[in-house]
């Protein structure tokens, strides 16, 4: 069980250090913290109504954001 939560732990920490280097380098690492992407990410769902899916609501300002940072959570 350890091994498990130490492999888990290792790929989070891979992760979050993928985000902080992609903020430092779009120089936005001054306005948001890999902490910031994580929360705007926790509000996105992806539902299916009848056949299709659906990606909930979601603000200019995250999608601009992540399209910059060039994270493809909303295809």
């Amino acid at each position: 069980m350890l091994e498990g939560w130490l492999m888990a732990n290792f790929i989070a920490l891979i992760a979050y250090y993928r985000l902080f280097i992609a903020l430092k380098e779009n120089e936005l690492i001054c306005k948001y913290s890999p902490a910031d992407i994580v929360e705007m990410s926790t509000n996105i769902y992806k539902f299916k109504i009848g056949e299709t899916w659906t990606l909930s609501e979601t603000n200019k300002k995250t999608i601009q954001l992540f399209n910059k940072l060039k994270i493809d959570y909303l295809n």
